[in-house]
């Protein structure tokens, strides 16, 4: 229409045909479809600009979300034709987002909070396979026509293989800068390690393919030196033992290869012709280089040597000892001897007490005999010294086959100090048990029990089944008894140790309690 200021509108006519008073007429109504018209001319402009956009472009009808629009780049990214695409839905394409979630999704555009949602995802093609994809939704709604979704998607494949690609290299970046400083690490213990260090490897003869300062150091050159000679060039013709050098490095290889590990003493030669002793460790480094070994090794001349110092000085003293005990006992027999000869032509009763003196002297003298004849140089093993010194009494007093022996418990040992008392004090118990515990001829049995408990106490009871003993109080003997039962407890104090006096029904008891010395604290209780 053409109105008469010039102005052009476009307009839809309604004409109908109406009668009035008889007469026939046409009535005609015009309405401005200005609007529309500039609407269907954009949206014919919008279709031919999605219809050759290379992005995939799905219009969905914001109530139904199924797609009423698909463009050919859409058909071709998903592998659908667009009379399938037209009966499917967005979550038709996308196995992440059922309708619930879809819907979700696009809510604030619909409720007006947002202007565009974009997110990334998978869309499955026809043919099963996924492909990664960018979308961008934005909400449409014109008035007259139904509220749209408009879904642009671009398949994102080659920025994520891209984006993959430059993810692995920077992880293969990081990697290797991780693995140039694990070698700097490495080279610097390797260098800096006081122990020689070398690597042979089997492929190429044995040879030496690396090594240390330290073992450069020890074979008296330079690593240029070194490297590139083989375990032969540093090893004597034979070892120390007779032995090839060469047979025994096969062996050695040998038992690595079956093994992974091996650990021996080894006598090297230095480039000089000098040899010295170390201790050598092999192992594989790596299962992927079955051919390599890596080789420890640190010098061991310092501690033989001391050790054969140490060696000598405990031989040496081994001896001082032995000819020490040795000469005691020898010196202790000559006293002995001279206390018989003193015997000869005295009173009984002189003859009697330089007897017991004799016997003291004897106990003592075992003692040593004892420490020289032992395992042990400073310790007594009291079980054997209590049946010898028990047995030599028995004969010395006449009670053999009268009076047994018997003897129950295990053995302990005590060191010098605490030996020599404790036998002094055996030898006077025993020795009263002889003389005193059966008169007249009677028979009967002297018991001996050794016992260790486990707080280290030993525990050393007589007691004899004769007669018994009249006792005043409970820690001092009649005078009727030897005079050597009176110093008994004085010798017990001397060793730290308690003397008691068992309550026996028959016979007399003793219980000698010896705590544990410092030496048994320190070193264990024997």
């Amino acid at each position: 229409v053409l109105f008469r200021s010039g102005l052009e509108m476009s307009c839809e006519v309604f004409l109908t045909r109406i009668t009035l008073e008889g007469r026939t007429g046409v009535q005609g109504t015009i309405r401005d479809v200005s609007e529309r018209k500039a609407n269907q001319s954009m949206l014919l402009e919008f279709k031919a600009t999605v219809d050759n956009s290379l992005d995939a472009v799905f219009i969905v009808d914001a109530n139904t979300l199924q797609f009423n629009y698909v463009n050919h780049g859409a058909c071709l990214q998903v592998g659908y034709s667009p009379e399938q695409l037209l009966q499917m839905h967005p979550y038709d394409l996308n196995p992440d987002y059922p309708e619930a979630k879809y819907r979700e999704l696009v809510e604030p555009l619909r409720s007006l909070e947002q202007n565009y949602v974009q997110f990334e995802t998978v869309h499955r093609h026809n043919d099963g396979h996924e492909l990664p994809v960018e979308v961008f939704v934005q909400y449409i709604s014109l008035k007259g026509e139904r509220p749209r979704y408009i879904n642009t998607v671009r398949d994102i494949s080659e920025r994520k293989a891209v984006e993959a690609a430059e993810r692995a290299m920077r992880e293969r970046e990081a990697e290797d800068a991780l693995l140039r400083e694990s070698e700097a690490k490495f080279r610097s213990l390797f260098d800096q390690a006081p122990d020689g260090i070398m690597l042979v490897d089997l492929a190429f003869g044995a040879h030496i393919v690396a090594c240390n300062k330290a073992a450069a150091a020890m074979l008296g050159g330079t690593d240029q030196q070194i490297i590139g000679l083989t375990a032969r060039d540093i090893s004597p013709v034979n070892q120390p033992s007779g032995e090839s050098s060469v047979e025994l490095i096969e062996k050695g290889i040998k038992e690595v290869l079956d093994t992974g590990v091996g650990d021996f003493e080894w006598m090297v030669q230095r480039l000089n012709g000098e040899t010295f002793w170390a201790g050598v460790t092999i192992a594989r480094p790596s299962m992927d280089k079955p051919t390599e070994m890596l080789v420890a090794w640190h010098d061991l001349t310092s501690r033989i040597e001391a050790e054969q110092q140490l060696r000598q000085q405990l031989q040496e003293r081994e001896t001082l000892l032995d000819e020490i005990h040795h000469r005691v006992k020898n010196n202790l027999q000559v006293v002995t001897s001279l206390l018989s000869l003193q015997q000869r032509g005295a009173t009984p009763e002189v003859a009697a007490a330089l007897q017991l003196s004799c016997d003291r002297i004897s106990a003592i003298s075992l003692i040593h005999e004892q420490l020289y004849g032992g395992e042990w140089l400073s310790k007594v093993d009291m079980r054997s010294f209590v049946e010898r010194l028990s047995t030599n009494l028995s004969r010395i007093n006449g009670v053999n086959g009268r009076v047994n022996l018997r003897f129950i418990g295990s053995s302990f040992t005590l060191n010098l100090a605490q030996a020599v008392p404790c036998a002094l004090i055996v030898n006077e118990l025993i020795t009263n048990a002889f003389k005193h515990a059966f008169p007249d001829n009677h028979v009967g049995t002297v018991t001996v029990e050794l016992h260790q408990d486990a707080d280290g106490t030993r525990r050393l009871i007589t007691r004899d089944d004769g007669v018994g003993l009249s006792m005043t109080n409970s820690t001092k003997p009649k005078s009727t008894m030897a005079i050597g039962l009176a110093l008994l407890p004085r010798m017990a104090q001397q060793m730290g140790a308690k003397l008691e006096i068992l309550s026996l029904e028959a016979g007399t008891g003793y219980e000698l309690k010896i705590p544990p010395s410092e030496e048994d604290i320190n070193e264990g209780t024997s």
